[in-house]
């Protein structure tokens, strides 16, 4: 609250703050900072950066309990290591290429839906073996749910994955496409930092809201929270640049 406080007031006060960190010697720091908020469209920008992964986060914060309470735990190992970081990569990988070939105003609303579709997938998983995770939750020797059913939750596990590394490849290239060449480390810095702020907040709400609604009713609502900034998309800047080299 403190964090999402202070970006409210330097973004009301940059030019009084700015000035002030001038007159203490550091105007390396402060240029490098306030080059970064002072831009158009920065409260979209800001607002897309902190909220674009809050559903995907709750939904990986789940994920593990999820399987344990399925009654699979023994099968997360192999499900997220050998099949969800291959996925992963491949996802990151194809996102990339998507980009590149028909650019990012083309492509960021179907890879960022494919990212948060995944939230229905697994809600649909939690309604479809519900038996199981009632029967399961707490129980140190839980019932099979059968090979099919396995098979059913590493398809949709491979397909998270594909879909996150999309979402990955989408948030790092507009992040790549904010900084100024004099200030590279800085902006990228600062743009992946607001970008795990509501992972903190997800990652804590998750449990509890899972608790009190079901998994999937939880799932359900972690992709309605990600609609909001799927919104401000039609806000943010997403004009290919001029000079392509200057993202290298």
């Amino acid at each position: 609250m403190l964090l999402a406080g202070g970006l409210i007031i330097i973004g009301a006060q940059r030019k009084k703050i700015e000035q002030w960190l001038h007159s203490k010697g550091n105007p390396f720091f402060s240029e490098a900072f306030f080059s970064f908020m002072d831009r158009d469209k920065i409260g979209p920008i800001l607002a897309f950066i902190v909220l674009i992964r809050t559903g995907e986060y709750m939904l990986s914060s789940m994920v593990a309990p999820f399987m344990v309470d399925l009654g699979i735990e023994k099968h997360y190992g192999w499900i997220s290591s050998g099949v969800g970081l291959p996925f992963s990569i491949i996802g990151a990988m194809l996102g990339g290429w998507f980009i590149s070939k028909y650019s990012l105003r083309k492509m960021i609303w179907p890879l960022l839906l494919a990212q948060n579709f995944t939230n229905l997938t697994y809600m649909f998983l939690a309604l479809k073996l519900e038996a199981f995770i009632q029967i399961n939750t707490g129980n140190p020797d839980p019932a099979v749910i059968g090979p099919e059913n396995i098979l059913m939750v590493a398809c949709i596990h491979a397909f998270d994955q594909l879909a996150g590394g999309f979402g990955t490849a989408v948030l790092m290239i507009f992040l790549m496409r904010l900084y100024r060449p004099r200030f590279k480390a800085a902006h990228y810095a600062i743009g992946t930092g607001l970008m795990s702020f509501s992972g903190l907040y997800a990652g804590v709400l998750s449990g509890f809201l899972a608790s009190w609604a079901g998994y999937d009713y939880f799932f359900g609502i972690s992709f309605l929270l990600s609609l909001p900034a799927l919104g401000l998309i039609l806000f943010i800047p997403l004009a290919e640049p001029k000079n392509k080299e200057a993202l290298r």
